[in-house]
């Protein structure tokens, strides 16, 4: 079972590739739920001014 050992700095390597992804899925995501807020509250304010 020597490949156990060999794999398991692997495994740490993807671990930390997927939590960087899921990082950044969430900037994203936080990034354009923030953008939409701004969108619609900036749409709302051009309704309430026309």
């Amino acid at each position: 079972m020597a490949t156990n050992s060999d794999s398991r700095p692997m495994a740490a390597a993807s671990l930390t590739s997927n939590i960087m992804q899921a990082v950044l899925q969430l900037i994203i995501l936080v990034m354009f739920y923030c953008n939409r807020r701004r969108y619609a509250g900036s749409q709302e304010r051009e309704v309430a001014a026309g």
